[in-house]
């Protein structure tokens, strides 16, 4: 087999995998949220920018549980390497040049898709588009470390969380009964209703589609990581520059 050329990921998804890690990631999400808030509250009288880490702390909460029913379904369940789940070592200048330039090309048409409709619908509408939450948490940060955990969520947690599950996940269960085409439209759709914002819906979605295809030509997480983290690197240079 040619260096360059990734074995094929071989791991059959089960619907009830995928629901499970939804289901449990959003009742832990839930309830510990309720308690995060109880706890601040009682607290924030004490110190008063505690509420400013409530959103960062139930993202890192996300990502370790989402990054825990990963490694039980795929180490424990299935009894695979997280090689045969995609984290495949291809040479380490393809998963750069594909991450980074894959990252860039979306990046640019997620923008360009976002400008585009924010004109329509200026125009039709006469309504400002909304930017995504954790946007505005970032742009509305109060001090230097706010931001710069933000940062660290939008550009490795966010990349990483978001890769296994919409790519190594929920993609490979689609495609595996859908085919390729319908499989990464579907899970490119999916992908952008979990960002939560009608108006840059479709940017997302094709930004989620973007990266299925790098998964398809590096069959490789790795690569996939790189292009997200880019992706979102880029943006948060922007808002950080303009804002």
């Amino acid at each position: 087999m040619d260096r360059n050329q990734a074995e094929p990921i071989n791991v059959i998804w089960n619907g009830q995998d995928i629901i499970f890690m939804i289901l449990v990631t959003l009742s832990i999400t839930i309830s510990c949220g309720f308690l995060l808030n109880l706890l601040l509250d009682y607290l924030a009288t004490i110190y008063p920018n505690l509420m400013l880490y409530k959103s960062i702390l139930l993202n890192l909460l996300q990502f370790v549980t989402m990054l825990a029913l990963s490694w039980y379904i795929i180490s424990f369940k299935y009894n695979l390497s997280l090689k045969s789940f995609g984290f495949r070592l291809i040479p380490l200048d393809r998963i750069l040049g594909l991450g980074i330039i894959g990252g860039v090309l979306i990046c640019l048409i997620v923008i360009l898709t976002n400008f585009g409709l924010q004109r329509l619908v200026e125009e039709l509408l006469n309504i400002n588009m909304p930017p995504q939450s954790i946007i505005s948490k970032l742009t509305n940060s109060q001090n230097e470390f706010v931001f710069l955990t933000y940062v660290l969520l939008i550009v490795i947690i966010a990349p990483i969380t978001e890769e296994i599950f919409f790519r190594g996940i929920l993609y490979q269960y689609l495609k595996d009964r859908l085919g390729v085409i319908n499989g990464a439209l579907l899970a490119s759709g999916i992908f952008g209703i979990a960002h939560l914002n009608l108006w840059t819906f479709l940017a997302t979605a094709l930004g989620g589609l973007g990266l299925i295809i790098i998964y398809e030509i590096s069959q490789s997480l790795y690569t996939n990581i790189i292009a997200h983290a880019t992706w979102n690197l880029i943006i948060v240079m922007i808002i950080y520059l303009v804002w």
